[in-house]
C-alpha cells in the first residue's frame, strides 16, 4: 500500500493543478492520494481522478488493484469489519422489520461477491 505525502504542500503546488498532481501520483503507483489543505483541492483532485478514469487514462483494473490493497490493509486492523457493519448499517434504516431478513441476506450476498471479485476474504 503506497500513500502520498500531501499533494498540496508548497513544493508540489508549483507543479500543475491539484487534478493533474492527483492523477500523476496515482499513475505513478500510489494507492492513496493525500489532499489535506482544503476542501476545494480535495474535490478538484477527486474530479481529476474520476475524469482520468472516464477518459481511460486510469483503468478499472488499476483502480481495483488499489482498492484491493486498501481493503487488505484495513482488514489487518481491528477497526475494520466490512461485512457486519455495512449490512447492519443498511438494515438499521429499514422501518419494516419483515424486510430485514430478506434485505440482509441480499446485501450480505452482494458484499461477499464484491470481496470475492477483489480476491479478499470478508471478515467474520
Amino acid at each position: 500500500l503506497i500513500v502520498t505525502d500531501d499533494v498540496e504542500m508548497i513544493g508540489a503546488k508549483i507543479y500543475k493543478t491539484p487534478e493533474a498532481r492527483a492523477v500523476e501520483a496515482f499513475l505513478a503507483g500510489n494507492d492513496v492520494i493525500m489532499v489535506a489543505w482544503n476542501k476545494s483541492s480535495q474535490v478538484r483532485a477527486y474530479r481529476g481522478l474520476l475524469k482520468a478514469h472516464r477518459d481511460g487514462i486510469i483503468s478499472e483494473e488499476r483502480l481495483n488493484d488499489s482498492v484491493r490493497r486498501i481493503l487488505i490493509a484495513k482488514k489487518r486492523t481491528p477497526l475494520f469489519q466490512p461485512t457486519k457493519s455495512s449490512v447492519e448499517d443498511v438494515l438499521l434504516t429499514l422501518k419494516d422489520d419483515s424486510l430485514k431478513e430478506t434485505v440482509g441476506a441480499i446485501l450480505q450476498k452482494k458484499v461477499d461477491q464484491e470481496f470475492k471479485k477483489l480476491k479478499i476474504e470478508p471478515s467474520d
